[in-house]
């Protein structure tokens, strides 16, 4: 979702101040993550939790794993409670930002990376070429947020896509096919 970083600056920030790291991914534009003004909200809201745990429950299943089903029932059960923490919160709001659909990712288009991950799908992994062929098979405009990050890495193991690019302006134009 970010541009990449090395892994020591991820370690630095993940290891000496745990709250520079939000502050971290809003800088590389991560607008995916929610805020803890609304974090905190729903914690302190266990009917504004259950209300989002009853709605994400309605949507098809297929892109939610196990683990996530089990969560999202027990968030549901769990509404008469007076506080959930801020962990579990924060889970219940990944899960719904997750589940979004998005048809660009930092400037580029989905369908276009798609499709041009599709036609170069032989040059990647077994696993990396499968996961293409069925998303471009389900869905060709269109991804769920939780998959943008495979998608961006398959692109630039591909070279669709600089492997660094600045901060701001990630409006690099695609590689003409």
């Amino acid at each position: 979702m970010s541009g990449y970083q090395p892994w020591y600056k991820r370690f630095v920030l993940l290891t000496a101040f745990p709250p520079v790291l939000v502050v971290w991914r809003r800088s590389l534009g991560s607008q995916y993550m929610a805020s803890w003004r609304e974090i905190d909200r729903v914690r302190k809201d266990p009917q504004r939790a259950a209300d989002i745990a009853k709605r994400l429950l309605s949507l098809p299943t297929s892109e939610l794993s196990d683990w996530e089903l089990d969560f999202l029932r027990s968030i549901r059960r769990l509404g008469n409670v007076e506080e959930f923490t801020t962990r579990q919160a924060e889970k219940l709001l990944q899960i719904r930002d997750d589940i979004q659909e998005v048809t660009e990712v930092l400037s580029f288009s989905v369908e276009l990376l798609l499709k041009r991950c599709f036609e170069a799908r032989l040059d990647l992994s077994e696993a990396d070429e499968e996961w293409v062929v069925g998303r471009f098979q389900t869905s060709p405009r269109k991804i769920r947020r939780k998959h943008v990050g495979r998608l961006m890495r398959c692109a630039r193991e591909l070279n669709l896509v600089e492997e660094e690019y600045p901060e701001r302006g990630y409006g690099s134009e695609l590689p003409a096919a």
